[in-house]
């Protein structure tokens, strides 16, 4: 068999075929005796039907037998030659298939992802956001972690405490109101009690778990009532009358590593976050369309899902939503990123043999328990293999991107704080 593969972008390939006529005859042979076994014709037992007759009578099944044995060999040598198939090829007829003649066809087909350009992690330096606390950011949150609060009667300020109420007509919990720090939700500075109040998502931050998946953007709140931190001073003996702590010097320490260990992970975040933007930046693979699309309709389903089918709003003014448009249109850039910096972790961890450990996978299943409000045993009984299997990937490409944060250098590109303090 004489194979010439075409190349095309995006990893797919055209291989043409050409098969003589000794080796065309010897899988009709083979496709025969492989027929003979399972065929029934009058006067013969089972196995024993002579080969002209199965040639005259069985003329479909005999060229798809041999069609497909063509095919695997072909699979078979195109391997051995270092050619890793993606997808399933489709088989396009050149010529006629009859004994004693040659035989041409073509096979079209999408190879496996390849690296076109990589990068040396110890020569890396990525820049990333640190997030930092100080003595005033210690002192403000020991003061609302023992809610010491005035009420607020003017403009709302960076660092008060706004309880507001969710006014979304798909909201339907019976406890509506919420409350947020100005901080974080900074739509809140300048604001009063009595306001109504448009949140999109993005400004949420870690609030917008108690409503991506539930309601549709923008969250619609009124503000109830705000509060601010008082300036009476802390002592020993309020201390003790507000909180469980037994003294000024002990709340301050646990409030301290409290913030420490926010910080710590919100760190570690923003430095994934960075790394993950720099590999996307200087790594470049090939890889099939297919996947491409599977990626970005999934993608891109979901946000349609999110966006447009719970809503008040008519289908023709969502379309020209701006925002929207924005949104959608980056889905198929962040798409072919999302996919290069997969591959390439995940060809990371097979290059240096990483595995997620129990404890990641244990972790992992656990969230995925809490996504389903499901307790973790009922989770995990019923559980599928196939499903058990992604929780394993999930984990190894989690795995593998901590190896490569310990691989590369990280210098500090801006100082953030970690509380954003009441003016």
């Amino acid at each position: 068999m004489d194979i010439y593969i075409k190349k095309y972008p995006d990893c797919l390939r055209q291989a043409y075929l050409k098969v003589g006529k000794i080796e065309l005859n010897d899988q009709f042979d083979h496709a025969v005796s492989e027929i003979q076994q399972y065929v029934d014709f009058p006067g013969y037992r089972k196995g024993k039907v002579p080969a002209d007759i199965i040639e005259k009578n069985y003329q479909n099944d005999l060229a798809q037998t041999v069609i497909e044995h063509l095919v695997h060999k072909a699979i078979e040598q195109m391997s051995q030659d270092g050619v890793r198939l993606y997808s399933n090829p489709k088989f396009q007829p050149l010529s006629g298939l009859s004994r004693n003649g040659e035989f041409t066809f073509s096979l079209v087909f999408e190879v496996e992802p390849q690296m076109i350009k990589d990068i040396e992690l110890s020569k890396i330096n990525v820049n990333y956001d640190e997030y930092v606390i100080d003595d005033k950011m210690i002192e403000q949150t020991m003061r609302r972690s023992i809610d010491l609060l005035d009420p607020v009667t003017g403009k709302i300020k960076s660092g008060d405490v706004v309880t507001v109420k969710v006014t979304n007509k798909d909201y339907f919990p019976d406890n509506k109101q919420k409350v947020l720090g100005s901080e974080i939700v900074s739509e809140f500075i300048d604001k009063k009690a009595g306001d109504t109040v448009e949140l999109p998502f993005d400004s949420l931050k870690g609030y917008v778990l108690d409503f991506v998946g539930v309601i549709k953007e923008p969250v619609t709140v009124e503000i109830i009532k705000a509060e601010r931190p008082s300036e009476k001073p802390l002592d020993d003996e309020t201390v003790k009358q507000t909180s469980t702590h037994k003294s000024l010097a002990e709340l301050r320490e646990a409030v301290k590593r409290q913030l420490e260990g926010m910080a710590l992970e919100l760190n570690a975040h923003s430095k994934s976050s960075a790394l993950v933007g720099h590999l996307r930046d200087h790594i470049e693979y090939e890889f099939p369309k297919s996947l491409f699309i599977d990626h970005a309709g999934k993608t891109a389903y979901h946000f349609i899902e999110t966006n447009y089918f719970v809503s008040e709003i008519s289908l023709n003014e969502l379309f020209k939503d701006d925002k929207l448009k924005g949104k959608y249109e980056k889905i198929l850039a962040d798409a072919c990123s999302d996919i290069t910096v997969a591959l390439f972790i995940e060809e990371f961890a097979d290059k240096n043999n990483i595995q997620a450990s129990n404890e990641r996978i244990n972790y992992l299943i656990s969230s995925h328990a809490q996504e389903a409000h499901v307790p973790v045993d009922e989770y995990k009984k019923k559980m599928t293999p196939e499903e058990l299997e992604r929780v394993k990937r999930e984990g190894k490409k989690d795995e593998a991107l901590s190896y490569i944060t310990n691989q590369v250098k990280f210098t500090v590109k801006n100082k953030l704080p970690l509380i954003e303090l009441k003016k």
